[in-house]
Formats: structure tokens, sequence, C-alpha cells
């Protein structure tokens, strides 16, 4: 398997980008380590087997990214993308070139609310390839602790020799492999430097400045509780226990 396009003597430079074993198996630990990683990427899921349709051991699948990973309420990524079986079998289920639903990434509605609707109707919230907006080839949940399956889409070709049982399979772990040039593990780590940066400037702003800050617009609130500068939900939280307080009073 050839993972993806390289000009004549480009090197290639893989590195671990997110292991739910070491960073914690959640959405948002996959995005922070994900994000920024400009190059192709191998994102792999070991499964525990479906004993109940007769799987006596675990499947590994994978999946081929040749773009960026982005939120977004669209599919993204190029013909390069694959899904793969690595285990027990190996097989590549290449693009038939009918559709291109290659890949889907939605962060949760607190982590990206921008993202989560179109047309008034919630997005699924997850990793995701293939098939349609809810009826998905694969995906992960939301809290990567469970991945389906389905047989056959549109974008990429079944395996019509090994047909794996469909149906929803516990994940005992992810990984995702960065497989770009040096070029994109150096802007990963150029974004990482910013964020760290912007954490620390705006951990050091005033209590008072944060307050009026806090009640701008939604990228403002959204950039200092990323930071960690501002805690919006326990400030609302305490809002909403003084006011019950105030009303028990006048009972």
């Amino acid at each position: 398997l050839t993972l993806g396009p390289a000009d004549a003597g480009e090197p290639r430079s893989w590195r671990c980008l997110y292991s739910s074993a070491a960073q914690g198996q959640a959405l948002s630990r996959f995005s922070t380590f994900v994000g920024g990683y400009t190059g192709p990427t191998l994102l792999v899921a070991r499964c525990a087997p479906l004993s109940d349709k007769g799987e006596e051991e675990g499947v590994v699948f994978g999946a081929f990214v040749d773009s960026a990973w982005k939120p977004t309420d669209k599919y993204f990524g190029g013909a390069g993308c694959a899904l793969l079986q690595l285990a027990p079998a190996f097989h590549v289920h290449r693009p038939t070139g009918i559709s291109r639903n290659f890949a889907f990434f939605n962060l949760p509605a607190d982590r990206a609310a921008t993202f989560r609707t179109r047309g008034g109707a919630q997005l699924p919230e997850g990793v995701a390839f293939g098939g349609q907006l809810g009826t998905f080839r694969l995906r992960l949940d939301d809290d990567l602790s469970r991945l389906s399956w389905l047989h056959s889409d549109t974008t990429y070709a079944p395996h019509e020799s090994r047909r794996l049982a469909e149906g929803a399979r516990r994940v005992a772990a992810v990984e995702v492999w960065g497989c770009g040039r040096e070029q994109d593990q150096a802007a990963q780590l150029a974004l990482q430097r910013r964020r760290e940066a912007d954490a620390a400037k705006a951990g050091s702003l005033t209590l008072e400045t944060r307050k009026k800050m806090a009640g701008g617009d939604a990228a403002t609130r959204f950039v200092l509780s990323a930071a960690g500068a501002h805690d919006f939900k326990g400030e609302e939280l305490k809002a909403s226990e003084e006011r019950l307080a105030r009303e028990r009073g006048h009972e």
C-alpha cells in the first residue's frame, strides 16, 4: 500500500500524533493532538469481536486520509483516501469514483456549535467515512468507544470475498499516525506553540478584563474558554444556583 503521492526523493516522516492509550480515549483529545497537522494521516482502530455474530477474534480497521483534519459540516478529503481492514485479514477499500463522501469530522456541540446543525437538524458527532450523514460506512462515535461498520456504500468499494459482520463494535484502542513530510510536522508544532502562547497571554489577563471579554461575541468566549482563562459553564451554574436561592428566599 502506497500511502499517498510523494515527489521523488521527498522524505516521509512517520509520527504517532494521537494514541488513546497515552492521551485518553475522547474526541476532544483526538482533536487536540491531530489538529494542525497538514499532511496525510492513517487512523487505526482496534475493536473487540462481535461474538454474537460468530466472530472469534477482534478486527483492526484503518482509514487513510489524504488531507488535514478539520471540523466541518461537510465531508472532506480527496481521491487518495481509503478504508482498510488490517486484521485479521488485510484489504484496501479504494474509492469507487461514484461518490466523494470521503471523511467527516464533527466535534460535540459544546466545542463546535457552529458546525453541529444544517437546516435546523443536528449533525452526527464523531469521526466517520463514506456513506451518508447518519448512515456512514465506518463511524467512531463521539467518545471513540464504539465503531459502526457497513459492508458497502457508493464512496468506497466493498470486499465481496470476505464480508465483515455489520454492527457496532467496542473500541479497545485508537491511534492516528502522521505520514506526511517533515514540514507537516513542523506546521503542527508551530501551531501548538502559538496556542500555548495565546493560553499564557489569556491567563495573564485580569479578572475584570476577562469579565468584559466574556460579554463579547461567541468567538471571544470560545477562545477564553479553550485557553482555560474563563470557565463560562461554572459561571452560568453559579448564577443559576444564586437565582434559585433568591427564589426560595421569597417563598
